[in-house]
């Protein structure tokens, strides 16, 4: 029998983005053809995608709604660290921690999986949503969060500090041509 794993593994590479995730899942869902183990396994898959683990403005509480039964959280015990795909990954472990089954170890896997993810993104607007997952899960573990939280909080605030920067340069630039192509300094 094929472990639940091995079938998300075989639908989506480690490269997939959030979005391609869901826009396989819905895909694969609309199949009449789907063997019923897959058809389980992604009618779930899309009900995690979509509970905003990475929305700014999402309250715990949203998070905290989705409480699956012991046998799930088993399932996803097992499965998630042999996923490839990151987003899937961390989605897992984050529901994991959420559920508080093994909390501060699925936690803290749950951020270096997100961090890997930030790692794969460029810009500061790509990462924010991560950052502020990691934050909010890092809140989330109370007193025991202190040696960990230390490195994610600088790391993130110094690259809030440089797009700042790089903001402020462009913007210093901008004023710069402004005056010496219309000879006066806007306001």
């Amino acid at each position: 029998m094929t472990d639940a794993d091995e079938i998300i593994n075989k639908y989506f590479t480690a490269g997939d983005r959030l979005g391609l995730i869901l826009l396989k899942t819905e895909a694969l869902l609309e199949g009449l053809e789907l063997p019923e183990l897959e058809r389980v396994i992604f009618t779930y898959l899309d009900v995690v995608l979509k509970l905003a683990l990475l929305n700014p403005n999402s309250k715990a509480k949203d998070i905290n709604d989705h409480k699956p039964g012991q046998e799930t959280l088993a399932v996803l015990e097992d499965i998630a660290p042999r996923i490839n795909n990151l987003y899937i990954r961390a989605f897992f472990l984050d529901i994991l921690q959420v559920n508080k089954r093994n909390k501060f170890a699925h936690a803290k896997l749950a951020i270096q999986t997100y961090w890997l993810i930030c790692e794969s993104r460029k810009t500061l607007s790509d990462k924010r949503d991560y950052y502020i997952r990691v934050l909010r899960i890092l809140v989330g573990l109370g007193k025991g969060r202190k040696q960990t939280a230390e490195f994610y909080f600088e790391t993130i605030k110094n690259a809030v500090l440089a797009a700042w920067s790089f903001h402020n340069y462009i913007l210093n630039l901008v004023t710069e041509f402004s005056k010496k192509i219309t000879g006066f300094e806007k306001h």
